[in-house]
């Protein structure tokens, strides 16, 4: 799925704050790496990067970017004046998850955007989280954590696009990867590689085959395909999404075999 920019322009006018209370007099400008924002909070600047703040500090410091939880879920519908939306085709743009306990509405999730954590019973806001690609605020950090912002791994995510409500997929299931994020495809990763010498430590891209799986290794993690069809059946990889887990990769196997991926190896894969 393509990066975007996503249009936060109007937080840019106000300040952002990274501390998780109000500093004391004076406190923010003992040194020139912090500062103290219209709020009182102190932070430390940029750049890039992420910061964890308290939720008062949150709403103090992005007037108008603490939503109620109706308030939040009304942001996704078309002809609303308000930073992001349904705006464009994709029926994934704007979701909510339940699942431990807590009710998230997000837009465009796995690229950043915004996020708001409400506890499922009271509907009380308890997390936020604003993110894009070019640092912003105060701090000059690229995302603001505040409260419990905490993912959920469990739950159903829907989309609040599709009027019908309708649009659903489990959390952390290959489907929601694949209206998300975009997931890769077995042909296309076995095509080669130009590999050059290792660093130290890094294993070359290799297609391990066995007990009815084909695992396509690479430095970004292992993703695991039906041997006979080529059906994705997961993904791993280092990300905090999900644990960096997606999908089941089945149980280890003892009887794999491996091929190099790299299409100068002598021990390259046949295609």
């Amino acid at each position: 799925m393509k990066r975007v920019i996503l249009p936060l322009l109007y937080l840019w006018s106000v300040g952002a704050c990274s501390g998780g209370s109000p500093a004391e007099p004076g406190e923010g400008q003992q040194s020139p790496n912090l500062h103290q924002t219209a709020g009182g909070c102190a932070c430390a600047a940029g750049p890039g990067g992420a910061t964890e703040i308290s939720l008062e500090c949150f709403c103090a410091e992005f007037p108008g970017a603490c939503p109620s939880y109706d308030e939040a879920k009304q942001w996704s519908h078309p002809g609303v004046e308000h930073w992001g939306g349904c705006f464009d085709e994709s029926r994934w743009w704007v979701t909510e998850q339940t699942g431990c306990g807590k009710l998230v509405v997000a837009m465009a999730p796995g690229l950043g955007g915004w996020a708001y954590t409400y506890d499922e019973t009271t509907h009380e806001l308890i997390g936020a989280q604003i993110s894009n690609d070019v640092p912003f605020g105060s701090c000059e950090m690229g995302v603001y954590s505040a409260g419990d912002s905490s993912r959920c791994d469990n739950g159903t995510v829907c989309s609040l696009c599709d009027d019908s409500g309708s649009t659903c997929a489990p959390a952390c299931s290959l489907e929601l990867m694949s209206e998300t994020w975009g997931v890769p495809r077995y042909d296309d990763e076995i095509s080669g590689y130009d590999c050059g010498l290792p660093e130290p430590g890094q294993a070359l891209p290799e297609l391990r085959t066995g007990c009815g799986r084909a695992k396509v290794v690479t430095a970004l993690g292992t993703n695991t395909y039906s041997a006979d069809t080529h059906e994705l059946l997961a993904v791993e990889n280092d990300g905090a999404e999900c644990r960096g887990s997606w999908g089941d990769p089945g149980a280890s196997c003892a009887d794999e075999t491996s091929c190099s991926l790299c299409d100068n190896s002598p021990n390259r894969c046949p295609r």
